[in-house]
């Protein structure tokens, strides 16, 4: 069988929006499917490759697969809804799909039988079908896309359709179809709208007429109706218009805008990525709640003014459509982003099976899958599930990264499902991985003592924050914690000590102390260790005298002969090897950096007060070009609030706070939901770093999620700005040779 193969040559102008596609010379095939794709199907189907073979044995189960299916029409007058004859939807539909899937299987066997079967059909309908009526009138563009495909794959693989029955179906397509699509469905729910735009899209390609093409992508982004991108996928979040209606025309409706986008990418044009790659988003939010997690949810009024959902529905929830293969494949197979919640739909619904009535291709992962399996991710999709090497969410709270022989290792805390998650009952969690990307699981390092030991750290310990850092003279690597004791709540403000001669353990818990009993911190003034004021006396004091009294030394004195309180924390080592400890202290009211003893397992005893009353917590420093960064967060328990930036020309300080938050744009106020861990530097770039930090969610605490953000530049000071979705080169991207500083404006395309 001989593929018949057209160039194409487009010169896309772009504007905000729309897109427009202008001068255009079409790719043939290219509605679904292009010439590689229908030869991909024969290759794996021939070779009975997985998951192709799984998809094709279900394909051939339909009897409308078949050259000797009987053929129910052709009709004179066809449509769907009020009328005053009954009009004749389930048997087009079915002939419909008979002429697509007999124009598959003539590619996939080279049996002309197939090929004349489905030419019968369109023929059939080409020349006696005159008109498409009813009150629904408008949804006959589901079988109006099925009929298109079949006649693109017919008319572009040496089938023997004859050139004047082609053009009698572009005339039929163009006088009967067009007609009652071109103006939309905007009085009614999105996925009529999108009934229509994929149908004049397709019929766009199949009668080489860019105006109709052009028709419907630019209804996809500033159409009028619920099927413009934007108004059935509402929101960043990627809630449906139909949401709240029911999950089977959410799914109908999604299912369609991938269609269109496949389309549009077969010509050339990415819709794809239109919006910050808002149909994503609209398959993941889907895909969740249909999983059974919970989403959020936005009270709507669609564009009609008639349809108010208040909450999403539950009818239909958990029924999957064969919609999810195509998005998929595109967005993790090509793209090589992340879906993790439509990847657990795949995983649950492969092979895709019959579509319900004409509404979709059906047979997805026989039609769409490019792989057999799950492709590594190449980007960083932050606040998304994250699964390792085995498909598991990494369990990695609170961490931090070393870099040892050219291997990334995050080490963690390992959280447990629930509000008991939070404490300890495991021990700290490690990943390595070559590209920051893909992680595989390296067990736990350290693991809690069991329960009744009477170890510092017995299981029901609190254990925050590990950090690991390797010593180049003792070939030891040695790993940081708070730690509190079991049953003590958050009193004991530890830190604990661990050992180990290998990078994933296991450690030797060494001790746990709270850091310079005994030691005053160098930058504490002879008045302020000398004053006789006490906690006792502070007790009527007003907000503002009691942070003078701490300004003034009141904790450290307090603490003096026990040693200072140590919670959220970090190492950091510098150029020179020595190594500090960085942790909140003083009731959290002030951070202290520690200098370590040159094999890193003690102080010695030289240690500073940083912000003084400045109420910081989770700090994550950095240097870059000679200058001391540090991002920490403000104490508000378990919510999120504005980050802060301080800086300092010596690690030991003094340290400057600058009064604005590095995070700019929508969530700033909570830094995105999350609150800093560590800062790595990015590989194979000087100067740049990556911020990372957690999205707590303490009511079940494994289910906690990672955001890591480039961080940019402005007049000198970090700046944080949302990505959805960004990878290493993102880095490139930002940087202005011009002003040697990275930009906060986004490039394109991310």
């Amino acid at each position: 069988m001989k593929f018949i193969k057209t160039n194409i040559l487009f010169s896309v102008i772009f504007c905000l929006c729309p897109l427009f596609v202008v001068n255009a010379q079409f790719v043939h095939p290219g509605i679904l499917h292009a010439r590689e794709d229908l030869e991909r199907i024969k290759e794996k189907t021939s070779k009975q490759e997985e998951p192709w073979k799984s998809g094709y044995d279900l394909f051939l189960q339909d009897s409308r697969a078949s050259y000797k299916y009987k053929m129910q029409g052709p009709f004179k007058i066809i449509g769907r809804g009020t009328h005053p004859t009954a009009l004749p939807k389930k048997e087009v539909d079915d002939d419909c799909m008979a002429a697509y899937y007999n124009a598959l299987q003539w590619t996939i066997t080279g049996n002309k039988l197939h090929a004349d079967k489905a030419i019968e059909i369109l023929n059939g309908y080409a020349y006696n079908c005159k008109e498409i009526t009813g009150r629904d009138k408008q949804l006959m563009g589901l079988n109006a896309f099925i009929f298109v495909n079949a006649a693109e794959i017919l008319a572009h693989t040496s089938s023997g359709w004859k050139e004047k029955d082609i053009e009698q179906c572009r005339k039929w397509l163009r006088d009967v179809y067009y007609p009652v699509l071109m103006d939309y469905a905007t009085f009614a729910n999105g996925n009529w709208d999108l009934a229509c735009m994929k149908a004049i899209i397709g019929i766009g390609v199949f009668l080489d007429d860019k105006e109709i093409f052009n028709h419907a992508v630019n209804y996809f982004s500033q159409g009028e109706g619920n099927g413009r991108l934007t108004h059935y996928l509402i929101n960043e979040n990627g809630q449906c218009q139909e949401s709240g209606r029911d999950q089977s025309h959410t799914q109908l409706g999604i299912g369609c805008l991938a269609e269109v986008c496949e389309v549009a990418y077969k010509q050339g044009l990415d819709l794809y990525k239109e919006f910050n790659y808002r149909l994503l988003k609209g398959y993941e939010y889907t895909a969740k709640y249909n999983l059974g997690y919970d989403v959020p949810f936005q009270e709507y009024t669609d564009k009609t003014g008639k349809y108010h959902h208040l909450k999403l529905a539950d009818h239909d929830r958990g029924k999957f459509r064969g919609v999810y293969e195509i998005a998929y494949n595109h967005y993790v197979e090509r793209k090589k982003m992340a879906m993790p919640y439509t990847e657990q739909v795949i995983k649950k619904t492969r092979p895709e099976g019959i579509p319900w009535t004409a509404d979709h291709s059906g047979y997805g992962t026989l039609l769409f899958a490019l792989s057999s399996g799950q492709s590594a991710p190449v980007s960083f999709q932050p606040g998304a599930i994250w699964p390792d090497e085995q498909g598991v969410h990494i369990n990695a709270h609170g961490g931090g990264i070393l870099l040892y022989n050219d291997t990334y290792y995050w080490f963690g805390e390992h959280k447990t499902a629930g509000k008991g998650g939070n404490v300890a009952v495991v021990g700290t969690h490690c990943y390595s991985s070559k590209d920051l990307y893909n992680w595989k699981d390296e067990g736990i390092p350290l693991s809690v003592a069991p329960e009744g030991s009477g170890s510092d750290i017995e299981s029901g310990c609190v254990l925050e924050r590990p950090k690991v850092i390797y010593n180049a003279k003792t070939k030891k690597f040695v790993m940081y914690f708070h730690l509190e004791l079991k049953g003590k709540g958050y009193s004991a403000a530890r830190t604990g000590i661990a050992v180990s001669d290998k990078i994933t353990g296991p450690y030797q818990f060494l001790k746990s102390l709270r850091p310079n009993a005994g030691i005053w911190p160098v930058n504490l003034t002879e008045a302020q260790r000398t004053s006789t004021v006490t906690s006792n006396d502070v007790k009527d004091f007003t907000s503002s005298e009691k942070d003078d009294a701490i300004i003034e030394g009141l904790y450290v004195r307090r603490d003096f002969q026990t040693g200072q309180m140590s919670r959220d924390m970090t190492l950091y080592v510098d150029d020179d090897q020595k190594a500090y400890h960085i942790y909140a202290s003083e009731e959290n009211k002030t951070l202290q950096i520690a200098e370590l003893t040159d094999d890193y397992l003690d102080y010695t005893g030289k240690y500073y007060r940083i912000d003084p009353a400045g109420w910081n917590e989770a700090p994550a420093l950095f240097k870059r070009n000679g200058k001391y960064f540090m991002i920490t967060s403000g104490c508000t328990g378990w919510r999120s609030n504005p980050a802060r930036v301080l800086t300092a020309d010596k690690i030991v300080g003094p340290w400057t706070r600058h009064p604005d938050n590095p995070a700019i744009g929508q969530d700033a106020e909570t830094t995105f939901h999350s609150q800093s861990t560590f800062i790595l530097p990015a590989p194979g770039k000087k100067d740049t770093f990556i911020f990372m930090a957690d999205r707590w969610i303490p009511d079940n605490a494994i289910d906690g999620r990672y955001i890591w953000l480039p961080i940019m530049f402005e007049n000198g000071l970090p700046v944080l700005k949302w990505f959805d979705q960004w990878d290493l080169n993102t880095f490139d991207a930002l940087f202005s040779p011009l002003k040697g500083e990275q930009q906060t404006k986004s490039p394109s395309g991310i």
